[in-house]
C-alpha cells in the first residue's frame, strides 16, 4: 500500500507542476479604426491612426509602420528597405493592461511619392505572442487611377 501512496503522490506532483497548461499562446487582437482601407491622403497632410488592441493576459508593445506597397512585397516581421522617394515611417511604443487604444497623428511628407501604401500595426503581448493588421491607403492627388 505504501508503494501505491508514493506512486500516487509522485504522479500528482508531476501533474500539478506541469506549467504547460498555464502558457499564454493567445495572440493579441487588433482593430484598426482609422485609416480605413483605400483611404486617400494628400502629401503634406496628417494621417490619423487609431486602433484598439487587447489581449487575454497582458499587452507589452506595438510598432506602427507606413511604407510603400507598389513593389508587391509580402508582410513579415523583418523591416524591408524602400526607395528614397517613397514615404515611410515607424512608431514604437509600450503597452500595459489587457486593452488599450493607440492613437497617433502621422505627418505625411509633402514630397511623398504618390502611390499605394500599407499602414500596419504589430502588437506583442507579455508572453511574446505577436499579431499584425494592415490597411492600404493611397497617398497622392485626387486625380489618380487605382
Amino acid at each position: 500500500m505504501k508503494k501505491y501512496l508514493v506512486l500516487f503522490v509522485a504522479l500528482f506532483s508531476l501533474v500539478s507542476c506541469d506549467s504547460s497548461d498555464d502558457l499564454d499562446t493567445t495572440k493579441p487582437e487588433i482593430s484598426i479604426i482609422t485609416p480605413t482601407d483605400h483611404q486617400e491622403v494628400l502629401p503634406g497632410q496628417t494621417l490619423q491612426f487609431l486602433a484598439n488592441v487587447s489581449d487575454n493576459e497582458n499587452l507589452a508593445s506595438y510598432k506602427i509602420e507606413v511604407h510603400n506597397s507598389d513593389d508587391g512585397h509580402q508582410h513579415r516581421s523583418v523591416i524591408q528597405s524602400y526607395s528614397k522617394e517613397a514615404f515611410s515611417t515607424e512608431i514604437v511604443g509600450s503597452l500595459t493592461g489587457k486593452s488599450q487604444e493607440i492613437s497617433h497623428d502621422i505627418q505625411i511628407s509633402s514630397e511623398a511619392l504618390h502611390g499605394h501604401y500599407h499602414v500596419g500595426i504589430f502588437v506583442i503581448d507579455a508572453a511574446g505572442n505577436q499579431n499584425e493588421n494592415f490597411v492600404e491607403i493611397y497617398i497622392g492627388d485626387e486625380d489618380h487611377d487605382h
